[in-house]
């Protein structure tokens, strides 16, 4: 479950969040819709740790996060500009991350995202030969491989469909401009408090 308690976030003396609360419980998707500058991506960035709350708490699991630094946090972001690499091929873009850190995901790993993903067929392709969904999976693909949340998001087993399904959509929410898009899911078994 991700929580948010009572936080607050100004920018040169300009309040954009106040006494924000915000629960997301396991399984859950959630859109954050509004105007320009009436602060969803400042919601994100307090989420994703890549800017501090002024007041308040973060939690992730009952644990709070608030002041973990951002590559501890294990979250990560599909950009609505899906920042590929025009200069590399689909299974590069998705690979990208994994130069750095390669433990991250196993090739087993990086092959069931490819093929949950419906891009097997796509991965000697340039970027420039995809079409707009294409280019989506492909930067939803590179999150999956790279994100360690994201094991605590898969069963021991394998995807079922409605999660495949959820999965789709928080990354069409991620893309989609002006929408902010949260999506938990709790490995099976885990016991639930």
């Amino acid at each position: 479950m991700l929580e948010l308690r009572h936080i607050k976030k100004s920018y040169d003396n300009v309040t954009i969040l106040e006494d924000m609360n915000l629960k997301i419980q396991d399984g859950e998707i959630v859109s954050i819709l509004g105007p320009s500058g009436c602060g969803k991506t400042t919601l994100l960035n307090l989420v994703l740790g890549l800017t501090p709350a002024d007041q308040g708490q973060i939690l992730f699991d009952g644990k709070d996060i608030t002041n973990v630094p951002m590559e501890e946090r294990g979250f990560n972001i599909v950009f609505q500009d899906y920042a590929l690499f025009p200069n590399l091929n689909v299974y590069k873009n998705i690979t990208y991350g994994l130069r750095n850190k390669p433990d991250i995901s196993t090739k087993e790993e990086v092959d069931e995202f490819i093929e949950l993903l419906g891009l097997k067929e796509h991965l000697n392709k340039k970027i420039d030969q995809l079409s707009g969904g294409q280019k989506q999976r492909v930067a939803l693909a590179r999150t999956m491989v790279i994100t360690t949340k994201i094991k605590e998001l898969q069963y021991y087993t394998k995807f079922n469909e409605v999660f495949v399904l959820s999965l789709l959509i928080l990354g069409t929410n991620l893309i989609v401009k002006g929408i902010l898009g949260f999506f938990i899911r709790r490995k099976e078994g885990k016991k639930e408090k």
